[in-house]
């Protein structure tokens, strides 16, 4: 089995109401079937804008790539 690798990139998006979550988007127009989809962190009620951003940049700096297993 093959695995392609995709480096994701994470930001913090409010919704309408004010609830917080991280989206997960690819950072340099990688393929994964993963990005295809609508990817977040849902976040905890009355989590702070500041500390959403932190968590963010931590996840960013912290997580390099998504390896996604491919049929050959």
């Amino acid at each position: 089995m093959a695995v392609r690798l995709g480096k994701p990139h994470f930001r913090v998006t409010e919704t309408t109401d004010g609830e917080l979550f991280i989206f997960i988007h690819p950072d340099d127009g990688d393929e994964l079937l993963f990005f295809q989809n609508l990817t977040y962190f849902c976040l905890r009620e009355g989590i702070s804008y500041e500390d959403a951003r932190m968590f963010a940049v931590f996840l960013n700096a912290n997580i390099t790539h998504i390896a996604e297993a491919v049929p050959e």
